[in-house]
Protein backbone atom coordinates (compact mmCIF):
# COMPACT_ATOMS: atom_id res chain seq x y z
CA UNK A 1 0.00 0.00 0.00
CA UNK A 2 1.37 3.40 -0.90
CA UNK A 3 1.84 6.08 1.73
CA UNK A 4 -1.06 8.45 1.09
CA UNK A 5 0.08 10.95 3.68
CA UNK A 6 3.21 12.66 2.49
CA UNK A 7 4.63 14.71 5.38
CA UNK A 8 5.10 17.81 3.18
CA UNK A 9 1.37 17.81 2.34
CA UNK A 10 0.34 17.46 5.97
CA UNK A 11 2.84 20.17 6.92
CA UNK A 12 1.40 22.47 4.23
CA UNK A 13 -2.10 22.05 5.61
CA UNK A 14 -0.80 22.55 9.13
CA UNK A 15 1.00 25.77 8.14
CA UNK A 16 -2.20 27.19 6.70
CA UNK A 17 -4.06 26.43 9.92
CA UNK A 18 -1.65 28.23 12.24
CA UNK A 19 -3.27 31.61 11.69
CA UNK A 20 -6.82 30.60 10.75
CA UNK A 21 -9.87 29.12 12.39
CA UNK A 22 -11.84 26.88 10.10
CA UNK A 23 -15.52 26.79 10.99
CA UNK A 24 -16.69 23.31 11.91
CA UNK A 25 -13.22 21.91 12.54
CA UNK A 26 -12.03 23.81 15.58
CA UNK A 27 -13.48 22.77 18.92
CA UNK A 28 -12.53 24.63 22.08
CA UNK A 29 -12.14 21.98 24.77
CA UNK A 30 -9.90 23.20 27.56
CA UNK A 31 -7.34 25.87 28.35
CA UNK A 32 -4.21 23.73 27.97
CA UNK A 33 -4.99 22.68 24.40
CA UNK A 34 -6.85 25.46 22.69
CA UNK A 35 -7.77 23.92 19.35
CA UNK A 36 -8.63 20.45 18.08
CA UNK A 37 -8.10 19.50 14.47
CA UNK A 38 -10.28 16.42 13.94
CA UNK A 39 -9.42 14.11 11.08
CA UNK A 40 -12.71 12.36 10.32
CA UNK A 41 -13.29 9.00 8.66
CA UNK A 42 -16.90 10.10 8.05
CA UNK A 43 -18.12 6.72 9.24
CA UNK A 44 -15.85 4.66 6.96
CA UNK A 45 -13.88 2.18 9.05
CA UNK A 46 -11.75 1.22 6.03
CA UNK A 47 -10.04 4.62 6.33
CA UNK A 48 -8.43 3.57 9.63
CA UNK A 49 -5.01 2.91 8.07
CA UNK A 50 -4.96 6.21 6.16
CA UNK A 51 -6.00 8.19 9.24
CA UNK A 52 -3.28 6.49 11.28
CA UNK A 53 -0.77 7.57 8.60
CA UNK A 54 -2.06 11.15 8.68
CA UNK A 55 -1.72 11.31 12.46
CA UNK A 56 1.79 9.85 12.33
CA UNK A 57 2.87 12.36 9.67
CA UNK A 58 1.30 15.43 11.29
CA UNK A 59 3.94 17.90 12.45
CA UNK A 60 3.66 19.36 15.93
CA UNK A 61 1.54 22.49 16.05
CA UNK A 62 1.77 24.50 19.26
CA UNK A 63 -1.73 24.97 20.67
CA UNK A 64 -3.29 22.38 18.36
CA UNK A 65 -4.19 18.75 18.91
CA UNK A 66 -4.77 16.53 15.85
CA UNK A 67 -7.40 13.88 16.63
CA UNK A 68 -8.84 10.90 14.78
CA UNK A 69 -12.62 10.81 14.84
CA UNK A 70 -15.12 8.43 13.30
CA UNK A 71 -17.89 10.82 12.28
CA UNK A 72 -17.90 14.63 12.25
CA UNK A 73 -21.70 14.81 12.66
CA UNK A 74 -21.30 13.34 16.15
CA UNK A 75 -19.42 16.46 17.24
CA UNK A 76 -22.65 18.42 16.73
CA UNK A 77 -24.81 15.82 18.47
CA UNK A 78 -26.19 14.28 15.27
CA UNK A 79 -26.35 10.51 15.72
CA UNK A 80 -25.96 8.04 12.88
CA UNK A 81 -28.13 5.02 13.67
CA UNK A 82 -25.91 2.96 11.37
CA UNK A 83 -22.76 3.73 13.37
CA UNK A 84 -24.46 4.05 16.77
CA UNK A 85 -27.64 1.92 16.97
CA UNK A 86 -30.14 2.65 19.72
CA UNK A 87 -28.90 0.25 22.37
CA UNK A 88 -26.56 0.42 25.35
CA UNK A 89 -23.38 -0.06 23.30
CA UNK A 90 -24.56 2.47 20.71
CA UNK A 91 -25.26 4.99 23.48
CA UNK A 92 -21.80 4.54 24.99
CA UNK A 93 -20.03 4.76 21.64
CA UNK A 94 -22.05 7.82 20.60
CA UNK A 95 -21.10 9.52 23.87
CA UNK A 96 -17.44 8.86 23.11
CA UNK A 97 -17.87 10.15 19.54
CA UNK A 98 -19.63 13.32 20.76
CA UNK A 99 -16.57 14.07 22.86
CA UNK A 100 -14.27 13.57 19.84
CA UNK A 101 -13.05 10.24 21.17
CA UNK A 102 -11.04 8.03 18.84
CA UNK A 103 -13.26 5.22 17.54
CA UNK A 104 -11.38 4.70 14.27
CA UNK A 105 -7.97 3.53 15.48
CA UNK A 106 -7.46 -0.05 16.62
CA UNK A 107 -6.98 -0.28 20.37
CA UNK A 108 -7.37 -2.72 23.28
CA UNK A 109 -10.99 -3.19 24.39
CA UNK A 110 -11.50 -4.75 27.83
CA UNK A 111 -14.48 -6.99 28.57
CA UNK A 112 -15.25 -7.71 32.23
CA UNK A 113 -16.95 -10.93 33.32
CA UNK A 114 -17.93 -11.97 36.82
CA UNK A 115 -18.29 -15.49 38.20
CA UNK A 116 -19.66 -17.33 41.23
CA UNK A 117 -16.36 -19.08 42.07
CA UNK A 118 -12.64 -18.91 41.45
CA UNK A 119 -12.92 -22.31 39.69
CA UNK A 120 -15.51 -21.07 37.17
CA UNK A 121 -13.44 -17.93 36.55
CA UNK A 122 -10.32 -20.05 35.99
CA UNK A 123 -12.23 -22.36 33.61
CA UNK A 124 -13.33 -19.30 31.63
CA UNK A 125 -9.71 -18.14 31.20
CA UNK A 126 -8.68 -21.67 30.13
CA UNK A 127 -11.25 -21.63 27.31
CA UNK A 128 -9.91 -18.42 25.74
CA UNK A 129 -6.68 -17.76 23.83
CA UNK A 130 -3.63 -17.45 26.06
CA UNK A 131 -2.70 -13.87 26.86
CA UNK A 132 -6.20 -12.39 26.44
CA UNK A 133 -7.35 -12.80 30.05
CA UNK A 134 -6.36 -11.40 33.38
CA UNK A 135 -5.96 -13.79 36.27
CA UNK A 136 -9.22 -14.22 38.20
CA UNK A 137 -9.40 -11.63 40.95
CA UNK A 138 -11.74 -10.91 43.83
CA UNK A 139 -14.65 -8.64 42.97
CA UNK A 140 -17.04 -6.89 45.33
CA UNK A 141 -19.39 -5.25 42.84
CA UNK A 142 -22.17 -7.85 42.79
CA UNK A 143 -23.42 -10.21 45.45
CA UNK A 144 -23.02 -13.90 44.57
CA UNK A 145 -20.46 -13.20 41.83
CA UNK A 146 -17.24 -12.46 43.73
CA UNK A 147 -14.70 -13.27 40.97
CA UNK A 148 -13.81 -11.18 37.93
CA UNK A 149 -11.85 -11.87 34.74
CA UNK A 150 -10.99 -9.14 32.23
CA UNK A 151 -10.57 -10.20 28.59
CA UNK A 152 -8.62 -7.76 26.40
CA UNK A 153 -8.87 -7.84 22.62
CA UNK A 154 -7.31 -5.47 20.09
CA UNK A 155 -9.87 -4.09 17.62
CA UNK A 156 -11.33 -1.03 16.00
CA UNK A 157 -14.03 -0.19 18.56
CA UNK A 158 -17.02 -0.29 16.23
CA UNK A 159 -20.50 -1.15 17.44
CA UNK A 160 -20.41 -4.39 15.47
CA UNK A 161 -16.97 -5.47 16.75
CA UNK A 162 -17.80 -4.70 20.38
CA UNK A 163 -21.31 -6.18 20.34
CA UNK A 164 -20.22 -9.36 18.53
CA UNK A 165 -17.27 -9.93 20.86
CA UNK A 166 -19.40 -9.17 23.90
CA UNK A 167 -22.00 -11.77 22.82
CA UNK A 168 -19.36 -14.42 22.08
CA UNK A 169 -17.68 -13.97 25.47
CA UNK A 170 -21.04 -13.86 27.29
CA UNK A 171 -21.96 -17.19 25.72
CA UNK A 172 -18.77 -18.81 27.07
CA UNK A 173 -19.16 -17.17 30.50
CA UNK A 174 -22.82 -18.19 30.86
CA UNK A 175 -21.94 -21.88 30.52
CA UNK A 176 -19.84 -21.45 33.68
CA UNK A 177 -22.37 -19.40 35.65
CA UNK A 178 -20.71 -16.10 34.74
CA UNK A 179 -22.13 -12.93 33.26
CA UNK A 180 -20.70 -9.92 31.41
CA UNK A 181 -20.11 -6.85 33.56
CA UNK A 182 -19.33 -4.21 30.94
CA UNK A 183 -16.57 -3.21 28.59
CA UNK A 184 -14.26 -0.25 28.23
CA UNK A 185 -10.80 1.01 27.45
CA UNK A 186 -9.24 0.40 30.85
CA UNK A 187 -5.93 -0.99 29.58
CA UNK A 188 -5.26 1.83 27.09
Amino acid sequence: MQNLCRPQRVHGVASNLKDRTISGLVRLKDRKIKKDLPISAEGVYDLSTVITQILAAAPPLPGWRVRAILDSDSLDGRRSETLFPSDENGDVLFGIAEGAGDLITSRPVDYCHIFPSSDSAAQFTALLPKGECSEPERYRGRKGLPWQVVVTREMIPSHNNITTTEAQLADVASKLGGIPDGWGFMSS
